[in-house]
């Protein structure tokens, strides 16, 4: 009995072992029939809308913030009021400038009267040179302290300006950094002023889009998130080289062609960028494999249906597909499925082309 059992045991393993499929088995595979042709690739990012100019408003001079004319929301037309300080250490500045130009004036008008009486009588030769150039380098020091007495008195009402604040373009006050009442410095903000007239699309892009071509002048469309028919368009005019160490994209400014109504500023848009056109292959992610740590696919010999792994030099990754530029000709066949699973020279079947 225990003989018979141990001649089933070998039987059974005798039989497992003709069916199992050796390596040189022919394996069943998916193709697809590459054709070169003019690819354009298509980038949908999001982005965010600013106006072309937003500048925080600031004095040119420091002390108290007396009032500030402007609230967030507000809108404001070039030269309207934003704030103003308590002047009154720059109004006295002025005062007393003006009394400097005052009294130059009256001592330079004295000094004329006397150059001319002594120009008269030297003429005459009633008196020396020597008195007659005395009292023409009174004159001449005279005039030197009226031009800097009108300096002074230039610079004190400047400094008096200063204590106005200016809305130096059409805009709307995004926010304010600054309360009446405050002490502020010269150069402290106090509002942001966002241009109302353009606004910009402002967008994060990968460094390989840069690669790909995109770059200033080139035309975007773009739709409001969540409402596409909220739709325009951009033109980009200007690329950062520079990317964002955090994010490692690349800043992108595209200029709104026009405004539609329900876009407002801050508001989340897409951009659809259209890319370059290059010439090439485009064959399914799942065909990619490696050749000596170079990109690499199967191709398919029709007449001894064995394929060869041969290296490709690919241009553009999408999500799920890969554009080859080199290292195919039209009209090939690529292996799409089952690749994992073949080797050199290997013999395959067709159980269907993508």
């Amino acid at each position: 009995m225990r003989t018979l059992w141990l001649l089933c045991v070998v039987l059974l393993a005798t039989g497992c072992g003709k069916d199992t499929v050796p390596d040189t088995a022919v394996r069943p595979v998916r193709t697809i029939t590459v054709r070169l042709s003019d690819n354009a690739d298509t980038r949908i990012l999001s982005g965010q809308i600013q106006a072309h100019r937003e500048l925080e408003l600031s004095f040119r001079v420091g002390g108290e913030l007396k009032t500030r004319f402007a609230d967030v929301g507000d809108v404001k037309i070039a030269g309207q009021p934003i704030a103003e300080l308590d002047g009154a250490v720059q109004k006295d500045a002025q005062r007393s400038a003006q009394a400097a130009l005052d009294s130059a004036l009256a001592v330079r008008d004295q000094v004329e009267k006397n150059e001319a009486r002594l120009r008269d009588l030297l003429s005459e030769n009633a008196v020396s040179k020597s008195a007659y150039d005395n009292a023409l380098r009174e004159l001449r020091t005279a005039q030197e302290q009226v031009t800097s007495a009108r300096a002074q008195l230039d610079s004190a009402t400047s400094h008096l300006a200063y204590t106005r604040l200016n809305a130096p373009i059409d805009g709307v006050i995004t926010r304010k950094w600054a309360e009446p009442g405050e002490v502020v410095a010269a150069g402290q903000p106090i509002v942001s002023l966002a241009g109302s007239h353009d606004w910009d699309l402002l967008l994060d892009v990968p460094a390989e889009l840069l690669r790909q071509g995109l770059a200033t002048g080139q035309q975007l469309r773009v739709w409001l998130a969540g409402a596409p028919d909220v739709a325009t368009t951009a033109t980009i005019h200007e690329v950062s080289p520079l990317a964002d160490t955090v994010t490692l994209t690349h800043p992108v400014r595209a200029r709104l062609d026009q405004r539609p109504r329900g876009l407002l500023l801050g508001s989340t848009v897409m951009a659809e960028i259209r890319l370059q056109p290059r010439p090439g292959f485009v064959v399914p992610a799942a065909a990619l494999t490696s050749k000596a740590d170079h990109p690499a696919v199967w191709v398919l010999d029709r007449q001894t249906m064995k394929v060869q792994r041969r290296t490709v030099d690919t241009t553009r990754y999408n999500k799920n597909s890969v554009l080859i530029g080199r290292g195919l000709a039209d009209g090939e066949l690529v292996v799409t499925a089952g690749v994992q699973l073949l080797h050199e020279g290997q013999q395959v079947r067709l159980l269907g082309a993508d």
